[in-house]
């Protein structure tokens, strides 16, 4: 294997708002990235009890754990939006 043959992919949580995930999947893809992977939001399952920002540091900006956009819509958005990832 040669170096070359690396790819580097990087993973986002697809939240609202969605014109922020449009925009980070094109900064992503300028960036350099080769892929974008996209976490189904039955993996993102949290439960409410422990969803607070000193169990969950994303319960700090994000309110609400069940606002994760669905993964097959939100890669069709990515693949319109991209050209190379």
């Amino acid at each position: 294997m040669d170096i070359s043959d690396v790819k580097i992919g990087i993973v986002d949580l697809y939240v609202p708002p969605f014109d922020n995930s449009v925009r980070m999947s094109k900064t992503y893809e300028k960036d350099g990235f080769d892929s974008i992977w996209v976490p189904d939001h039955i993996m993102w399952w949290y439960p409410d009890a422990i969803w607070t920002p000193d169990i969950v540091n994303v319960a700090s900006f994000l309110k609400n754990p069940h606002d994760v956009f669905n993964a097959f819509p939100v890669m069709a958005i990515i693949a319109n939006n991209t050209k190379n990832v």
